[in-house]
């Protein structure tokens, strides 16, 4: 399986609005209880988790999209610790990193879905798409935690921002 990233996979993502919309065309939410039991048969629960595919904006060829305490912006410069948080899976299996993070932790575990243990688990994530005429509806991400309640992003500009949706909630 490849881990190389690409800067045009991740241009040819929908941008967000638009994958909100492929998702109830596709009836993502039936998907959601068969993407669970696979998560568990496989116990990747506490691995990774489930996303929606999608972009905020293009990307120039030498940048990635980085995640630091919660926003998001292009970095054209990898430094030591800037690890991937989410991967496209292609048709042939393939797990794309689009989305990285940047962590100053040593010894951070990397779980990354190219690894052997997991190839089966990607087959049958993909199979569960292919089923569903989904292909490239979802990818998957780090596991975020058993405290995450869920994220609302605001996009401004080349900045993703990632809001507790009770902050949301305060601010309304």
């Amino acid at each position: 399986m490849s881990s190389a990233y690409d800067p045009s996979a991740y241009n040819r993502l929908p941008l967000l609005a638009d994958a909100g919309r492929v998702f109830d065309l596709k009836h993502g939410d039936s998907l959601l209880e068969d993407f669970r039991m696979l998560f568990q048969q496989h116990k990747t629960d506490r691995t990774f988790g489930l996303v929606l595919n999608h972009r905020h904006f293009d990307m120039g060829p030498t940048e990635r999209l980085v995640e630091y305490q919660g926003t998001l912006v292009p970095w054209e410069n990898m430094i030591a610790g800037t690890k991937p948080s989410s991967w496209l899976i292609s048709e042939n299996d393939d797990c794309l990193p689009y989305e990285f993070y940047y962590s100053p932790k040593e010894n951070e575990e990397d779980d990354s879905p190219n690894k052997p243990e997991y190839g089966e688990f990607v087959k049958s994530f993909n199979q569960i798409l292919r089923q569903n005429d989904a292909l490239g509806l979802f990818g998957l991400c780090r596991y975020p935690g058993d405290d995450f309640q869920g994220r609302v992003e605001i996009t401004e500009g080349r900045a993703n921002i990632n809001l507790n949706p009770n902050d949301v909630q305060l601010a309304s």
